[in-house]
């Protein structure tokens, strides 16, 4: 696990580097234009038209700090888990804030270290299979599984997700566990 982390915080250095190169003014050629280069897909946000404006936050400014730190430096994965109308939609929306995801554009900032992100918000009325086309959809796969069973569609997303490092927020997931 060490080695991955020091394997990541490279990866990490690499592209914070990168952003702010692309943030530089590009160098006018001497003598000839330069051919264009395509450019870097953009990263962004899958699912922001699920998420609700916090019209109200106050008084977790060092929860929020103390979890983005955690986040981004120590952790893979965290849960916050709770009593309904405690705030943990909330904290997760304005945590994906802090990261980096401008939410209004949908798209991910140069100081965001994840690749890309994906908001879920999960209803009483949805399955697995619901959750599964929302991360199919946002990984630009097919929604049909080609007589996938669920654990090779299960295996397929965990593929992807161990390629690029997302920002998942999958809010109400415990409602599929009852």
């Amino acid at each position: 696990l060490s080695r991955f982390n020091d394997e990541w915080a490279n990866k990490r250095t690499d592209r914070q580097r990168k952003a702010v190169q692309a943030e530089s003014p590009p160098k006018q050629p001497d003598r000839e234009i330069a051919p264009t280069q395509p450019q870097p897909q953009q990263r962004q946000l899958f699912g922001a038209t699920q998420i609700r404006a916090i019209p109200q936050w106050v008084g977790r400014d060092e929860l929020l700090a103390e979890l983005h730190a955690d986040l981004v430096q120590n952790r893979q994965v965290l849960v916050v888990y709770g009593q309904g109308g405690i705030g943990k939609t909330s904290l997760a929306v304005k945590l994906m804030e802090a990261c980096g995801v401008d939410l209004s554009k949908s798209i991910l900032l140069a100081n965001c270290p994840y690749d890309n992100a994906l908001y879920c918000q999960i209803t009483d009325s949805d399955s697995f299979d619901t959750l599964v086309a929302k991360f199919l959809a946002a990984f630009g796969m097919p929604a049909n599984r080609d007589g996938a069973t669920p654990a090779q569609t299960v295996d397929k997303i965990l593929a992807r997700l161990h390629q690029e490092r997302w920002l998942v927020v999958s809010d109400n997931l415990e409602s599929l566990m009852e």
